[in-house]
């Protein structure tokens, strides 16, 4: 397999230019909204890019010796999906989006997969509302509308299996996670193009196997250690 050629220089960076654009795209977002909730957390978001530029080039000084180049200039032109005032709302466009490709229902998906289906049994209820750990609001798909019984939208049914895989995550902060049907769709995306993409580790050196953490540990922040050379 060919070897990485690249530098801490080159990936701290491209991570600083990163954290610059992506303060652009959030800030770019706060404006197409009409939703005064979704603006101001768009603005927080952008806010948030600041403090993890900072901690870039701060690492950017320890590690190179100098301080930072200037970011290049950011020019970003939002699809008209992103940009689409006339629905605003992520949520309703997936859910259009859904129906307009005739993606089966969530229910028809866990059965096809032999997954509990939500709703039947003891498997719990298929409840929409806020996505938040409180059920205050929250209520059964069917009281929404008839047409949803046993016919859950597949992305609202994979929010729905969250409410049943919730962990304490990072400092006590509770953690949604994918359920049995979101979860596979999401694994088997990621493995599909990994075994079908010939350009990937996987297909050059399919007997490769992680090092770095001796072998037993290789996650996000092993990863990020091993690009800035630590």
């Amino acid at each position: 397999m060919k070897p990485l050629e690249t530098t801490v220089e080159e990936v701290l960076r491209t991570a600083i230019q990163s954290e610059v654009e992506t303060r652009v795209y959030y800030q770019m977002l706060a404006e197409r909204t009409a939703d005064a909730a979704v603006r101001k957390r768009m603005l927080q978001l952008a806010d948030g890019e600041l403090v993890h530029r900072a901690k870039l080039e701060r690492k950017y000084r320890e590690m190179v010796g100098n301080a930072a180049p200037d970011p290049q200039t950011v020019r970003i032109d939002l699809p008209p999906d992103v940009a689409d005032k006339i629905i605003p709302s992520l949520a309703k466009r997936n859910l259009i989006r859904g129906w307009r490709l005739r993606l089966p229902s969530g229910q028809a998906v866990a059965r096809a997969m032999g997954a509990p289906v939500l709703g039947e049994g003891n498997n719990g209820p298929i409840r929409i509302g806020q996505f938040t750990d409180q059920p205050e609001g929250q209520r059964g798909i069917e009281a929404i509308s008839p047409v949803f019984e046993d016919n859950c939208p597949l992305w609202a049914y994979c929010l729905a299996e969250t409410n049943n895989h919730t962990v304490p995550g990072h400092r006590g902060v509770k953690s949604k996670l994918l359920g049995e049907v979101g979860g596979r769709i999401v694994a088997e995306t990621f493995a599909a193009v990994l075994i079908h993409d010939r350009q990937l580790f996987v297909s050059q050196n399919p007997n490769w196997r992680p090092y770095i953490g001796g072998g037993r540990t290789f996650g996000l922040r092993e990863f990020v250690n091993f690009a800035i050379g630590k």
